[in-house]
């Protein structure tokens, strides 16, 4: 259901008169200033498109598609009707294309490459049908409870919202199953057996709409068919990826999917941690079919099911080839695509959940409007003899699947906000709305729950902040309200009943929680107590310095406190960077585009197209605003030079510009490296014209930046205030829901990307409604020059965004090999997961045969991929990823060299070490270098620990060892001329 145009045309004709080309000049420097920039700080770009080595493969599926396109659309065969198995094994010629293509060309096969093909066929339809037995199951569940709103969802978007509701209540119930250690395969497949055979025609329906029903392609245009092709392009790489033995990613062998293993290990819940809603889900690959392959389907293959969502979301503002655009912009982002296809986090499928909650709002006010224009009032829900609001029932589903999304990830404190704060917007206007978010912001600050996103402050400084917002939060409120106190009693109303379903949905994990910590604070609930084994220091080795009891608890809390504090630190704020006051959040947009904190790493890159195209929104076309404009281009342009100047003179390790131009392609370098290098430079000169600024902001504190922050805000709601007056009701919801969300992230996110992911859906929806509608970007006297702007910028974005996919920026060497040689053999040939480990990286099947041998000795372990491959490792197991633990126990010493006895005393047996753990290290004081060095000296003593695996390669002429990128002369171990850097190092300690 998209809007109608004529509403906005005609809202756009008063514009018609335009008096100055002030806008289109403006947005034409502003695409000249941050594409370049883009371009310079991602050298990978020219890299990937001068060594592209896929042209064949991109030649040959556009042949494939193109012959799919007349034959859906030009022919009149009887079998032209494009359907969803169609579509499916449209997808399937993609995978196996890429994959024929990539192992024929790379020798990767051996033996004849049809047999290959053949047995990864077979095999990814085994895995997508155990996946699509586990979507059935969700929507056989979801639609019962969905059945009341039928009517007021379409049916793509009821199958959707069903599946989510349903997961959210199989996951509630493998909860209490779980706490009760009844998770066993037969006690799963019975009842879901039994519920497919009650519930086969619902079943039988979903499916026949799914693949049989015609889909409707005639009526695509050309960035339709553009926007489908890269969809499958990217899908089909990402779906070939995403077929692993066992999970790559750090986050995935360290928590998400080690979690789930977890569970099919025990077939019980695991003791601690958060929650981990989605992990229960995927560990459904585990427990109904044994297989951790599909449980990683589950979280890659999340990236499709998001798609879908974000279609059927951009269909309620935009044209279907415009809602597969914004899909396309979405789906593609080189951040996005890394969750796809490499680290199997539970993001994507926090962003299902997340967006089909917003879906099921948005659509049913749509509908809801329309029934009540035609009927004159919105029909009640009957529950058996009982009447229920409909819009009351609305409220509580939406926060039973809130809190589902809460038990996934707490980031979904985000999304309570802003749901909320849309629900006043609807409710009383923009006096609530502002209201509601400043009292949501207060209400953070005052509890004291800003400290779990690492955000340091000290208790006067948060009250004081708590305070400052609150106050005008309640003078909004009671301005939105003082006439309509019946309003406010159903705004109660709806907000109990949110609040209600979304405790209700995460009240066992807060049980949990609570009798594991025997106690009901904040963080006991939120968070449960670990199995990990826990290191005390005997007096032997204390610090013997006489103290009362007292003073030493409260040592012992400081310390423990100031090493968690530096801990997060050194692993969450690298993300946002280490700039100090107001800089740390001004320079954020710029740091996030622009990758400056975390260089060359595509895993973080969002795409150039929110700091270019959004900030153009903020511009009036009207002529009698040039003044209106040009403070928009002094504030911008402050911005830029703000940011610039942190990111060239004021981090602590400066990459020159010239070193920017030198990791170009040498043909980039040769057309515009020199072009490049004067405008940076000279654009690095005028920021240190600002340095005294930027030091007198650099000292506010926290609650001082908060609070201009919000004045900011404010500025850019004035600057905007003409572009919303011309916007549809239903895109202004969309518009508030995402200024909250985006504001709150800036806040508290710590400038985390896939905390963002539902601004990166939505915000697409805001950019293409402006592509279906360019008259209104720069008016209507130049709408074609704003599609042409529009189509050269969504070109661009997909140009790059298609040439990264087949590159991989982080080899030095071959990076054009963008699968993992070993995933692409297990994937098209028999192999158990052992042979894997070892096709990868022998040692670390060396490594886990010391690990594995005996179940009760403990490991002390620093990074390092492997924990996923121990046994009972949430037992047995302490992690210290940053070295927190090791520092707060060095602190209590009386000598540091008493670290290995400690260890060694508490029944530890092994420390595994990972050699790249200081790589992570951005802090400008390099704390966790020192930290690691320290650890170092420690440990590496012959008489306390002994070397029984490393895969560091040192030089030796003698020896030859076989690594999967070739043979090297060297042999194993730490001392001497290194060959390969290698990634971990196994000790026993004596």
């Amino acid at each position: 259901m998209s809007m109608n145009k004529d509403t906005v045309t005609s809202i756009s004709s008063k514009n018609q008169p335009l008096g100055t080309l002030t806008p289109i000049i403006i947005g034409v420097l502003w695409f000249l200033i941050i594409v370049p920039t883009y371009l310079l700080h991602h050298p990978y770009y020219s890299r990937s498109i001068s060594q592209f080595k896929y042209w064949g493969l991109l030649g040959g599926l556009s042949i494939l598609f193109a012959g799919a396109y007349f034959f859906f659309v030009k022919t009149n065969s009887k079998w032209r009707t494009l359907n969803g198995w169609k579509l499916y094994g449209l997808l399937l010629l993609t995978m196996n294309s890429i994959l024929a293509w990539y192992g024929i060309s790379n020798d990767f096969f051996q033996s004849h490459p049809l047999v290959h093909l053949g047995y990864f066929t077979g095999l990814v339809i085994l895995l997508h049908l155990a996946v699509l037995f586990i979507t059935v199951i969700g929507y056989a569940v979801g639609e019962m409870l969905l059945q009341p709103f039928a009517q007021q969802l379409s049916q793509a978007s009821f199958s959707l919202v069903a599946v989510a509701l349903g997961w959210s209540v199989i996951a509630f119930v493998l909860l209490l199953l779980g706490l009760f250690k009844l998770l066993y395969p037969i006690a799963l497949w019975a009842p879901m057996l039994v519920l497919i055979i009650l519930r086969y025609q619902v079943i039988g329906q979903l499916l026949h709409r799914t693949f049989l029903r015609p889909i409707a392609v005639k009526s695509l245009k050309t960035q339709g068919f553009l926007s489908l092709a890269l969809l499958l392009i990217f899908a089909g790489v990402n779906a070939l990826g995403a077929v692993k033995a066992f999970p790559s990613g750090f986050d995935g062998a360290g928590l998400y999917m080690n979690v789930s293993q977890l569970i099919g290990e025990y077939q019980a819940l695991p003791e601690g941690g958060q929650a981990f809603n989605w992990s229960i889900i995927m560990s459904l690959g585990d427990l109904l079919f044994g297989s951790m392959t599909v449980a990683i389907f589950l979280s890659n293959l999340m990236g499709l099911f998001c798609v879908l969502v974000v279609f059927r979301l951009a269909r309620l503002f935009v044209s279907s080839s415009n809602a597969l655009l914004v899909a396309a912009i979405f789906y593609t982002a080189p951040v996005v695509t890394y969750h796809n296809y490499f680290d199997e986090k539970v993001d994507l499928g926090f962003l299902f959940v997340s967006l089909c909650t917003l879906l099921l709002l948005l659509e049913y006010l749509v509908r809801s409007r329309a029934d009540k224009a035609e009927t004159g009032s919105i029909s009640p829900v009957k529950i058996g003899s009982f009447q229920l609001s409909s819009h009351l029932l609305l409220w509580i589903m939406i926060g039973w699947l809130t809190g589902f999304a809460f038990g996934i990830k707490y980031v979904a404190l985000f999304n309570i906000i802003a749901l909320i704060g849309l629900l006043f917007y609807q409710k009383g206007g923009r006096s609530a709305f502002a209201g509601s978010f400043l009292l949501a912001l207060s209400l953070l600050f005052l509890l004291g729950i800003h400290q779990f996103s690492g955000l340091a402050l000290d208790g006067n400084s948060s009250t004081l902040l708590g305070v400052l917002l609150l106050i005008p939060s309640l003078i909004l409120l009671g301005r939105a309200f003082r006439s309509s106190y019946p309003q406010l009693i159903q705004l109660g109303t709806l907000i109990g009943a949110f609040v209600l379903a979304m405790g209700l949905n995460y009240a066992p994990w807060a049980i949990k929680h609570g009798l594991e910590n025997r106690s009901i604070s904040i963080s006991a609930l939120v968070e449960g107590k670990s199995p990990e084994p826990k290191i005390k220091i005997k007096p032997k080795f204390r610090n013997q310095q006489r103290q009362s009891n007292s003073k030493l608890s409260r040592k012992k809390r400081e310390a423990s406190t100031k090493a968690a504090q530096q801990t997060r630190r050194e692993e969450l704020q690298r993300y946002q960077g280490f700039e100090k006051g107001l800089p740390l959040f001004l320079s954020l947009p710029y740091d996030l585009t622009m990758n400056t904190n975390l260089p060359n790493q595509s895993y973080l890159d969002i795409g150039f197209l929110w700091l270019l195209l959004l900030p153009l929104l903020l511009l009036s076309i009207r002529a009698r605003n040039l003044w209106k404009n040009l403070i928009w281009l002094a504030f911008m342009l402050f911005f830029l030079l703000l940011a610039v100047l942190s990111v060239f003179v004021k981090k602590a390790s400066i990459i020159s510009t010239d070193a920017y131009i030198d990791r170009q392609a040498e043909g980039f370098q040769a057309v515009f490296g020199d072009l490049l290098l004067v405008g940076m430079n000279s654009v690095i000169y005028l920021s240190k014209k600002i340095t005294p600024l930027y030091d007198w902001l650099s000292g506010f504190n926290f609650w001082v930046s908060a609070i201009l922050l919000l004045l900011l805000l404010v500025l850019a709601s004035w600057l905007a205030s003409e572009r919303l007056k011309e916007w549809p009701g239903l895109l202004k919801k969309l518009m508030a829901f995402s200024t909250i969300y985006l504001f709150i992230w800036l806040l508290l996110g710590s400038g985390v990307p896939w905390y963002a992911f539902l601004l990166l859906a939505t915000l697409g929806i805001i950019v293409v409604y402006y592509f279906e509608h360019p008259q209104l970007l720069f008016g209507t006297r130049y709408a074609r020059f704003a599609s042409g702007f529009l189509s050269l910028s969504f070109g661009l974005y997909f140009l790059l965004n298609l040439s990264l996919h087949f590159h991989d920026a982080n080899r030095p060497d071959n990076q054009h090999l963008i699968f993992q040689k070993p995933f692409i053999q297990y994937a098209s040939q028999k192999l158990k997961s052992e042979d894997v480990i070892a096709l990868f990286n022998p040692a670390s099947r060396d490594a886990l045969k010391y690990l594995n041998q005996n179940p009760s000795e403990k490991i002390y372990r620093v990074g390092t991929f492997l924990n996923y491959h121990i046994l009972q490792n949430d037992r047995r197991v302490v992690e210290d990823n940053q070295l927190g633990k090791f520092s707060e126990i060095s602190a209590k010493l009386s000598d540091p060299n008493y670290f290995i006895s400690v260890l060694r005393d508490q029944g530890f047996r092994y420390i595994i070490y990972d050699l790249n753990t200081a790589s992570i290290d951005r802090t400008p004081e390099q704390s966790l270098t020192k930290k690691n060095n320290e650890f170092l000296n420690r440990i590496i003593d012959p008489n306390t620990v002994k070397l029984l695996v490393t895969d560091r390669i040192i030089e030796d002429p003698n020896n030859t060892i076989e690594l999967p990128s070739g043979t090297v002369n060297g042999r194993y171990g730490l001392n001497g001329q290194v060959v390969f850097r290698g990634s971990f190092v196994l000790f026993e300690i004596l």
